[in-house]
């Protein structure tokens, strides 16, 4: 069966633990994923799961009903304000063909507007399984769906970690951390939760030789964990004695460090869950309401911190440090109810499995086959080939599509290639053309020089004939006196010829 797997991809280890996870538990059917742009390094993980293949980002794959089941991990998938006009479109294709939809492991905020509410109402009432991963979320649900049936499921992490407690007694002084930055910190906020951190590593280490410290980075993707880590370091007394585990990739590492922890303080939540699988003592520090959720779903009853109010850390560590010192087994859930907590998962992963298992086909079709008819001659047909099904054929037109897909990149490859071509000969042309007009643009430079030569030449020009203009005024100011000096009355120049 194909399945779309619609999840955070992020490189991040809780998100990593749904994926890891669910194609795990379901590893006779093949997972695919929308990953076209995203980072080279989030890709090869992903395509490092065997059962699992990232597909370019087209409407081809749904227009062509390529997938039988569509399933929604992860812990935020309904923010508010969110598009889910892609995740509308993944389960009206899935839903076409009579195709199973679910959406496993999440969490609900206490408020959504009404235009969230009507999205989370569209796409819930198209789904055949709904589990979020607490009771709370199954209320707020309910209030927006009412007729739903709807059920919570442990979360998908602890179907991939628990293992006996016997083998999680650490022998080591060794407390952990999981520390985060929330998005919606301020700044002021966030140097007194990292001072505090800081302040209880100090206070463990100060408290008895031998103890050593690990900051786990959970989060190596968009919210990484690696500035509060290095912020919580910068302020420790003796770094010593401290280790950095950030996360790459690998949630089997990061959970074998966790067991050589004698306790963690934890604000990731996998960073609790990871704990509640394995046995290992912790003090949660909530951001969301998504921990305290868990907490009551479990029936926590030990010292809590929100991530605001952090005073009083460094005491409580050493509290819980000086019971595991003492061999006291720290009580700090209700261990019935956390029981009853992670038993509904077998239960709605088996009721998953049903209906991945089921053909996707109508009741029609389904009559045409004996009581006795595989799953497999469901699928292909029997062997003498009396029986094509449906599916048969839609595989085909996928496969068709695929191809025509192939050939059309194939095409504009080529294409692109010709363009390239023909880009790199006008290129060519254009280097002759821009040599000529270098070269006219000298030729033009020398012009420029002559023509400021000949204007400075002529201002010189202008001024010697400003000065003889000048001169000539002069002259002509002297004659002017002359004259007026000289009676040149007209009897006088007869008498002047008279006397002659």
């Amino acid at each position: 069966m194909n399945i779309l797997l619609d999840a955070y991809f992020d490189s991040n280890y809780g998100d990593d633990i749904f994926i890891k996870g669910i194609t795990s538990v379901f590893s006779s059917h093949k997972f695919y994923a929308f990953l076209e742009h995203y980072p080279e390094k989030i890709v090869r993980w992903a395509d490092g799961i065997p059962n699992l293949f990232p597909l370019p980002e087209n409407d081809l794959f749904l227009d062509k009903k390529m997938f039988d089941a569509y399933i929604c991990v992860g812990g935020d998938i309904f923010p508010d304000g969110g598009d889910f006009s892609k995740r509308k479109a993944y389960i009206d294709s899935v839903k076409s063909i009579g195709g199973t939809v679910a959406f496993l492991g999440f969490s609900m905020f206490h408020s959504y507007s009404e235009e969230t509410r009507r999205d989370i109402f569209e796409m819930m009432s198209k789904a055949d399984i709904v589990s979020p991963r607490d009771s709370e979320s199954v209320k707020i649900l309910k209030s927006i769906i009412p007729e739903k049936e709807i059920e919570y499921m442990a979360d998908l992490a602890f179907s991939t970690c628990l293992i006996p407690e016997s083998e999680n007694k650490s022998t080591f002084d060794v407390m952990g951390i999981s520390a985060r930055k929330p998005g919606s910190s301020d700044e002021e906020t966030y140097k007194k939760y990292t001072a505090s951190l800081a302040e209880a590593v100090n206070s463990y280490l100060g408290g008895k030789d031998g103890r050593r410290v690990v900051l786990f980075g959970l989060s190596d993707g968009i919210n990484s964990d690696k500035e509060v880590t290095e912020d919580i370091l910068s302020m420790v007394s003796d770094t010593e004695r401290v280790d950095t585990v950030m996360y790459g990739g690998d949630t089997d590492a990061v959970k074998t460090e966790f067991s050589k922890c004698s306790f963690v303080i934890c604000t990731r939540f996998h960073a609790i869950v990871t704990c509640l699988s394995m046995n290992i003592p912790f003090i949660p520090v909530s951001y969301e309401v998504k921990t305290e959720h868990l907490l009551e779903d479990i029936g926590y009853n030990g010292v809590r911190f929100d991530y605001k109010e952090m005073e009083g850390l460094a005491e409580a560590v050493e509290k819980i440090a000086s019971d595991i010192d003492t061999s006291v087994a720290p009580d700090l859930y209700d261990k019935d109810m956390f029981n009853e907590y992670i038993s509904g998962s077998g239960k709605k992963l088996s009721e998953l499995k049903e209906k991945l298992n089921a053909p996707a086909c109508t009741d029609a079709i389904s009559k045409e086959f004996d009581t006795e008819s595989s799953y497999t001659e469901v699928i292909y047909g029997k062997k003498e080939g009396e029986i094509v099904t449906r599916r048969k054929a839609r595989e085909k037109e996928i496969l068709d599509a695929m191809d025509s897909y192939v050939s059309t990149i194939e095409k504009l490859k080529a294409d692109v290639e010709e363009h390239v071509e023909t880009i790199n000969k006008l290129n060519d042309e254009n280097k002759g053309l821009f040599t000529q007009i270098e070269e006219a643009n000298d030729r033009n430079s020398e012009l420029f020089k002559t023509i400021e030569e000949i204007n400075a030449r002529n201002a010189e020009y202008f001024k010697i004939i400003e000065e003889v203009n000048a001169r000539n005024a002069e002259c002509n100011k002297t004659i002017e006196e002359l004259n007026a000096k000289l009676d040149l009355r007209p009897g006088f120049l007869k008498n002047m010829k008279k006397k002659t």
